[in-house]
């Protein structure tokens, strides 16, 4: 099975005592493509909410470090689905 998701989600950040740690909750809408592996060419869509959150460390001007987990819904009119996401990684700006 391959679940291939788009979202477009809106992030606040929230208050912080250290000027390198960036606390953040985030929302968002988009579509789940669920591809389930059987003989058929049968793919399934569905609406998608995310609800999640996270932080940022900065270690310099242009790297930071991320952690950030979400709560996603997909619903349709046969069912609806709850799944977690967990996000770990390396920003660099190449500004």
């Amino acid at each position: 099975q391959t679940l291939v998701a788009v979202t477009g989600n809106v992030k606040k950040l929230l208050p912080s005592t250290d000027p390198k740690l960036f606390p953040s909750i985030e929302a968002g809408l988009g579509v789940l493509i669920d591809d389930e592996d059987n003989d058929n060419d049968d793919n399934d869509s569905s609406f998608l909410t995310v609800v999640g959150g996270g932080v940022d460390y900065v270690i310099s001007d242009n790297v930071s470090l991320g952690v950030h987990a979400y709560i996603n819904n997909s619903f349709d009119m046969d069912h609806k689905e709850f799944f977690f996401t967990a996000l770990a990684g390396l920003i660099i700006r190449l500004y």
